[in-house]
């Protein structure tokens, strides 16, 4: 009997993630917040960073359970619907999700009007996209030298 060929076929990363997702079970919630745990990582990896861009990749990205995002001294971790995900910090991370923190305030601050929250605090965001008009966000943060958080929830348009 002849030797059967068979056909290499390449098939692309994203798509043998998908395939593993499906056979796993898992969400499409779970997706999102591991969407935001790429961008970070990139982030993290990336030695030119224009944080007001990586900030609106994140809100885009932002499950409509919504995201949590922590620094420890070794680590981040994005925690959402049953999801969490650990990234390595290097030394000058504290500078970047310090920056994510302030961007954020700022958002708020042209958003609302309302004094800024660069320390730590909570406020509403409206962001616009070119796609699907706005999105609304309400964001909690905590930006001290001791402490760096945020968390991001999709807000639901009133009727």
């Amino acid at each position: 009997m002849p030797a059967r060929k068979t056909k290499s076929r390449k098939v692309s990363r994203a798509k043998r993630l998908e395939a593993i997702r499906r056979k796993l079970g898992i969400s499409q919630k779970v997706r999102a917040v591991s969407a935001v745990a790429d961008i970070l990582q990139q982030t993290l990896e990336s030695r030119d960073v224009d944080m007001v861009m990586v900030v609106n990749r994140i809100l885009t990205q932002t499950p409509a359970s919504g995201v949590r995002c922590t620094r420890h001294p070794d680590k981040w971790v994005i925690e959402g619907d049953d999801f969490r995900q650990e990234l390595k910090a290097v030394p000058r991370t504290l500078n970047m999700l310090r920056l994510m923190c302030a961007r954020l305030a700022v958002l708020s601050l042209e958003t609302t009007g309302k004094e800024s929250f660069l320390y730590g605090g909570e406020g509403d965001i409206l962001l616009r996209n070119t796609n699907r008009g706005f999105h609304r966000f309400h964001v909690q943060t905590m930006n001290t030298p001791s402490e760096q958080w945020f968390e991001i929830t999709p807000m639901q348009d009133e009727a």
